[in-house]
């Protein structure tokens, strides 16, 4: 067990040709208990610039094994900060939504009504 310290998301678009773009980082806002209570762009001191870098990489990562599984569209990652044993940690990659999600529109530059699959 952990005790989340900040919660955060990263949206990106994968076209059917494999190439992708990626969103900002986004804080979720959550209750003391975990419940989502909604979403804002990180600010740019929130992230250590490892742990921004790690996000990216995992991002990247995420990315290329969604287009070779054959999947094209949104997705979005999951990440939190955590502390365990005293000692703050970074899981850049706790759930993966190979979909359009609640952050979408806030951390992805055009709206989902300007993107296209082709």
């Amino acid at each position: 067990l952990v005790e989340p310290a900040l919660e955060l998301s990263l949206h990106g678009f994968l076209q059917r040709d494999g190439r992708y773009e990626l969103g900002r980082v986004c804080t979720q806002l959550v209750s003391a208990r975990g419940v989502f209570r909604g979403i804002r762009l990180a600010s740019p001191d929130e992230l250590s610039s490892q742990e921004l870098q790690t996000l990216m990489a995992q991002a990247a990562s995420v990315a290329v094994a969604l287009s070779q599984a054959g999947y094209f569209g949104p997705f979005g990652l999951d990440a939190y900060r955590y502390t365990l044993d005293g000692q703050q940690r970074f899981c850049a990659l706790s759930e993966i939504n190979a979909r359009y999600t609640l952050g979408f529109v806030t951390g992805f530059q055009q709206h989902p009504s300007e993107l296209s699959l082709g």
